[in-house]
């Protein structure tokens, strides 16, 4: 499970959509769904474009509902309004947004946004399982929103809680309640994570590993201050833990499922060991 959340790039914020037409089987940053001009002014600007619709797809009134979320910034900000059309994306402050501040769009959105995937195409995996675990997921309380491919049908269901960013697969109906609760709290759901968007696979692997040896569970106790590449395709990251401690981490190998670590903190500390 580890390592799988899709590291293409390192998303500067989300640009969510409402869609409740049927969607086709490309990622919305490559979908016809969207005009061309949104497309590249979300790429040009490092911002992942996701289409979205109610469960039981309900269009939710008049207006599209477009839904912002930063994730330069220290505090990540969701903001939620009403758009006439996808093109009037390009009259939003998405300098602002890429930037981490907030565009003074619509009202800002206290608490997590769950995004669940729910495409049909090329295959059915994600919506068979993605439609019963946004159905729980809302009956548990939590704001919750279909969304097109997020990548990694094969673990689906697949769940990205927002403005963290962090990817959670083979989640089930029973695993809501628990998902909601955890969230709300600021704690991650181990078992189920995948990795954080936008970070790199070894990076992925190498906070899970730290974290396994150190119990930590809380979303904000370890996280990632910088990394480099290394000769040979390695790459050293630095993690800040619980905001004070600092532990560097380099894999022993590229990035390959399962890597071997070896860890040390700043005062000397060292741990080795292979990725669980």
């Amino acid at each position: 499970m580890a390592m799988t959340a899709v590291p293409a790039r390192r998303h500067a914020g989300w640009i969510l959509l409402a869609d409740p037409r049927p969607w086709d089987d490309r990622p919305a940053a490559v979908s016809s769904a969207l005009p061309l001009a949104v497309r590249a002014a979300a790429g040009h600007r490092g911002l992942r474009l996701q289409l979205i619709r109610r469960p039981r797809h309900d269009p939710g009134g008049d207006g599209l509902t477009c839904i912002l979320v930063s994730a330069n910034g220290t505090r990540p900000v969701i903001e939620q309004g009403l758009l006439p059309d996808t093109a009037a994306v390009l009259d939003l402050d998405l300098d602002g947004l890429r930037a981490g501040r907030r565009t003074g769009f619509g009202s800002v959105v206290t608490g997590p946004v769950f995004l669940v995937c729910t495409q049909e195409r090329p295959n059915a995996t994600c919506a068979d399982a993605g439609h019963p675990v946004a159905a729980a997921l809302t009956a548990a309380g939590a704001e919750v929103w279909e969304t097109s491919h997020l990548g990694g049908c094969r673990l689906a269901a697949n769940v990205v809680s927002l403005p963290d960013g962090l990817c959670y697969g083979c989640v089930t109906p029973d695993d809501a309640t628990d998902l909601v609760t955890a969230t709300g709290e600021g704690r991650i759901v181990e078992p189920l994570l995948r990795g954080r968007y936008g970070q790199p696979q070894p990076v992925q692997a190498a906070e899970k590993r730290l974290r396994d040896e150190l119990c930590l569970t809380g979303v904000d106790d370890v996280v990632v201050a910088e990394h480099w590449r290394l000769p040979g395709g390695r790459i050293k990251i630095l993690f800040t833990v619980r905001g004070e401690a600092r532990w560097m981490v380099v894999p022993r190998q590229p990035a390959l499922a399962g890597p071997a670590l070896t860890g040390r903190t700043m005062s000397g500390r060292a741990f080795s060991g292979r990725a669980r």
